[in-house]
């Protein structure tokens, strides 16, 4: 019996790993309404995690007010991150570009250190600037 029971235990642990490909889960949308309620920003990082002092890209969505999905797609979008417990930002200025339907690709973003971020929004829409804030650890 005890012969039977390892030549199991032997038999399972040199079966063949499953060949069907896991998927990657997506990064999770980061959602804040604007100060003054103007608009909503979603946005995950690409690739994520977000990784220290290597480039990476966001993904931003923006939407009217805090409780709609009416996309925004007029506007000037800037992104800017700051390390509190530093007094220092980014060493670079990302851009931003419209991809229509409310989206935007942030290209340029780099932090350069580990630690406690906060990642501020600004959108320009007819000559007013609003801000979405929001705490970001990079590990």
């Amino acid at each position: 019996m005890k012969r039977l029971l390892l030549c199991l235990l032997l038999a399972s642990a040199c079966a063949a790993p499953s060949s069907e490909p896991e998927e990657a889960a997506e990064p999770a949308w980061r959602v804040a309404t604007s100060r003054a309620g103007m608009f909503t920003a979603e946005w995950r990082p690409v690739p994520a995690p977000i990784p220290v002092n290597e480039p990476f890209e966001l993904e931003v969505r923006l939407y009217e007010g805090a409780e709609t999905k009416v996309p925004i797609e007029d506007a000037e979008v800037f992104i800017n991150a700051w390390m509190p417990d530093h007094g220092h930002g980014m060493l670079r200025e990302p851009r931003s570009e419209a991809r229509g339907d409310g989206t935007y690709r942030v290209k340029g973003m780099l932090l350069h250190m580990d630690g406690f971020w906060q990642l501020f929004i600004d959108v320009v829409r007819d000559g007013i600037s609003e801000r979405a804030e929001f705490d970001v650890i990079v590990e």
